[in-house]
Formats: structure tokens, C-alpha cells, sequence
């Protein structure tokens, strides 16, 4: 059995309500669920869908261990038979997860 063949079960609503009751009785007013992947894609407007409040975000990119993160994108570029600076053209980040 899959994780995915409870989705139709409402599995991840009730995560998202689980955490909301959390956060209530916790005195926590505002949860930030994210985006989406693209502007307005349908992951962006089911998580619009549970409140409100939408507020302008930014997202940065960091490499703390650059060495584990060239071994994890040079195992990567190896298995999919891409090059790194294929990877690196792509602008995904992080590269080992393109």
C-alpha cells in the first residue's frame, strides 16, 4: 500500500486541518503554507482555498555544505546522464533534486 492510495480519503485535508487546530490552540494566527510550483498552478490554489490571507513571499537559495552538495549534484548529473553545467543552465535549485 501507498501513501497516495489514502489522498482520495481526504488524508491531506485532514493534515492541513490537524495543523490549523494546532496552531489555534497554540495562539498562532497565521500558518504560511507556501506556494505553488508555478504562479497560480492548482498546488498554489488549493492551499488559497483554505484561507484568506495571501501575503508576498521570496524565496532565497543557500548551499551550507558545498561539498556534500557537489557530491549529491555530480550522483545526480550521473544517473540521469545530464552534465553539471546542463543542471546548472536549468536554474533549478538545488541541482540534485532537478
Amino acid at each position: 500500500m501507498i501513501l497516495a492510495d489514502f489522498l482520495s480519503d481526504g488524508v491531506n485535508n485532514l493534515a492541513h486541518h490537524a495543523a490549523a487546530c494546532w496552531a489555534a490552540e497554540n495562539r498562532i494566527k497565521v500558518q504560511h503554507l507556501g506556494g505553488g510550483l508555478q504562479d497560480g498552478d492548482s498546488l498554489f490554489l488549493f492551499k488559497q482555498s483554505i484561507g484568506d490571507l495571501c501575503i508576498p513571499w521570496f524565496l532565497a537559495s543557500s548551499v551550507i555544505d558545498r561539498s556534500t552538495y557537489d557530491k549529491l549534484t555530480e550522483e545526480h548529473a550521473r544517473k540521469t546522464g545530464q552534465t553539471i553545467e546542463g543542471l546548472k543552465r536549468s536554474g533549478f535549485f538545488p541541482l540534485y533534486r532537478s
